[in-house]
């Protein structure tokens, strides 16, 4: 494995004993996993001892156990943390500016004849009190850092990618996914695991951008705020001369949409596909043909004598009531509807709405025909 930095592991510059106990050094490694940590990152370190040590300070105030490693442009420790007692010691490094590797690994000094742990103002001892052996595994061979792990300590300024031959994917933007599945390992906000937002960059690495958040805005040819169902264009925000209302009937009118007010024109102003037809009974009301004005059939009965053959009367029924020739009696109900039914076709005439008096006297004394062709030959 290629190093560029070196990394060095010392326990003590001031260390001089010519005879160890039993315990050594087998193997270093760090929990966490290889990728790239910057610059505020703390990386554990893992010693493990052939045996249970101990960990002593002759100088409480002024000890250090620690790591001393040198990166591309400055010095750092990794002080003793954790383990004491234990086969395996924890140092902790704190990754600060200019502490750049490719590779964190440790190497002796030049006045030592191979890379070994510096014990300070402090000693490392077996369960026997004998110092243990502070040679480490020869950096790149098994069991040494940079042989178990493949950790890049750098600057925001020192990508990896510009100064590193890295061998395997690692984690550049550090959210847990390496580079061969982050389609952008320089952004922690994009990975697979990252939902999508409409922002024009494909959030979750999945080759689509924005897919399924886009809206929906319709072109609004002449600019009353209501667009054209059928001219449509999907987008993160409302593009120049679009809106999010696609109901206009007519976009090339600004009078014409579904905020207008129904005037008398025959021309649809509302878009309700009813051209000032206020009793919905397919008859313009502009047209002077249309005798039923939409008119509430109100809460109290109006009761208003029937001639013969002639009137009808209108109460809160919903209902025409009709009188048989020299008859005295209320004969047959007939609705709205099918008064309307039989003058102008199938139009959808509402029960709610009924006509005044004057309008039904004019209607049937124009269409006589109305009681013969509805209700049979009973009435004439």
């Amino acid at each position: 494995m290629k190093k560029f930095l070196c990394i060095y592991l010392i326990l003590g510059l001031a260390f001089v004993q010519s005879v160890f106990g039993l315990a050594t050094i087998t193997d270093v490694t760090s929990p966490l996993p290889d990728g790239v940590y910057y610059e505020g990152a703390v990386i554990p370190i893992e010693v493990v001892f052939s045996e249970p040590v101990f960990v002593e300070y002759t100088d409480p105030v002024n000890h250090h156990i620690g790591m001393v490693m040198d990166t591309k442009e400055t010095i750092g420790w990794a002080f003793y943390g954790s383990g004491n007692g234990t086969n395996n010691l924890i140092f902790n490094i704190l990754i600060g500016m200019d502490m750049n590797s490719c590779d964190l690994a440790y190497t002796q000094l030049d006045f030592w004849p191979y890379p070994k742990i510096d014990f300070g103002h402090g000693n490392i001892v077996d369960a026997n009190g004998l110092q243990v052996d502070p040679k480490l595994p020869t950096p790149g061979e098994a069991g040494s850092l940079d042989f178990n792990k493949e950790i890049i300590t750098l600057s925001v300024s020192w990508p990896p990618v510009l100064h590193c031959n890295v061998q395997s994917p690692i984690d550049n933007d550090g959210e847990g996914y390496t580079s061969d599945i982050d389609c952008d390992d320089t952004d922690p906000e994009v990975n697979p695991g990252a939902s999508e937002v409409c922002d024009e960059i494909d959030n979750d690495c999945d080759g689509t951008v924005d897919e399924g958040v886009k809206d929906t805005y319709y072109y609004d040819g002449d600019s009353d705020l209501y667009g054209d169902s059928g001219d449509t264009i999907q987008s993160c925000s409302s593009p120049t001369g679009y809106v999010t209302d696609g109901t206009d009937c007519d976009d090339t009118d600004p009078e014409v949409n579904p905020g207008a007010s129904e005037v008398c024109d025959e021309i649809d102003n509302d878009c309700d596909g009813l051209d000032m037809d206020k009793d919905k009974d397919g008859v313009n009301d502009c047209s002077g043909q249309d005798y039923c004005f939409g008119s509430e059939i109100p809460d109290f009965n109006l009761y208003q004598e029937i001639k013969i053959n002639r009137y009808a009367l209108i109460d809160h029924d919903t209902s025409f009531d009709t009188r048989f020739k020299n008859s005295k009696n209320l004969g047959p109900k007939i609705s709205l509807k099918q008064i309307l039914d039989c003058k102008f076709g199938d139009n959808d005439a509402k029960y709610k709405f009924a006509c005044d008096q004057n309008a039904l006297k004019e209607w049937i004394h124009k269409n006589r025909k109305w009681m013969k062709d509805c209700l049979g030959p009973q009435l004439r």
